[in-house]
């Protein structure tokens, strides 16, 4: 059921039967479901070594230079992205429905030559967003991912319906999960409105998030924290540098340095 399964409890449960099964080969549906939720999914920043956002799980390197990984480009074809897309379509599981649609929309071109219809980058999108609007990411550091693959598959459509319905979902989840002494979960918003020049945002919007930026800081500088302290400082040292605010990108630099 939704809200009770991530991609890896998916996977360990396909594991689980196959171990459980019989001693023949598993079907090669099967072997397409558990390669399916085997991906990791890379960076945005970096992506895969294939040029793509899912990556394998495992590269091992041989004595003879050779590497293997797992899942392998090599095992998927035509077959394997039919399959998906079927699944994508009748999937009523949103976590299923978005790691289908999205593994056909980042991996079609590169197995098949042939580019996929832009349905299921918003399928993938919709699935996404569903995800951290409900809650149903079993942990905030998921959340945030699927924002920003959300983020990066709307702006790659320009659907400007969806790059405000991430928006509004980011506010929303980072007022709901920071914790001043966990940079990793805040400060997103900022990355992904502020500095995405192509997110439409309101001076009002924008205003707001380096309030609360600065805020934040304040705090952080009174509990004298200076790993989060530094986070923050260097956001608000870009955005005030990018502005062309000498003296408040100062201040920020020198309230750091006091800390130190």
């Amino acid at each position: 059921r939704d809200g009770t399964l991530d991609e890896r409890t998916i996977e360990e449960r396909l594991r689980r039967l196959r171990a459980e099964g019989s001693s023949e080969p598993p079907c090669k549906e099967f072997l397409y479901e558990l390669m399916a939720f085997a991906f990791m999914e890379a960076s945005d920043a970096d992506g895969s070594h294939w040029g793509t956002y899912f990556s394998p799980q495992m590269i091992r390197t041989n004595p003879d230079g050779t590497s293997i990984e797992y899942p392998s480009l090599s095992n998927f074809d035509s077959a394997t992205i039919d399959y998906w897309s079927s699944r994508s379509s009748k999937s009523s599981n949103t976590v299923m429905k978005a790691r289908y649609s999205g593994l056909v929309w980042d991996l079609c071109l590169k197995c098949t030559g042939v580019k996929p219809s832009h349905t299921f980058a918003l399928a993938s999108a919709d699935a996404l967003l569903a995800l951290v609007e409900h809650g149903m990411s079993l942990h905030p550091i998921d959340s945030i991912q699927k924002l920003r693959r959300a983020f990066i598959l709307g702006i790659s459509l320009r659907n400007q319906q969806l790059i405000e319905r991430a928006k509004n979902a980011a506010l929303s989840l980072e007022e709901k999960i920071s914790d001043d002494n966990k940079p990793g979960l805040w400060g997103f918003c900022f990355d992904l409105i502020v500095e995405n020049k192509k997110v439409q945002r309101t001076p009002e919007e924008e205003n707001q998030i380096v309030a609360d930026l600065e805020a934040r800081f304040s705090r952080l500088l009174s509990n004298g924290s200076l790993w989060p302290c530094e986070c923050a400082a260097n956001r608000l040292g870009r955005y005030y540098r990018a502005k062309g605010m000498t003296n408040e990108m100062e201040r920020v630099i020198k309230a750091l340095g006091e800390l130190g």
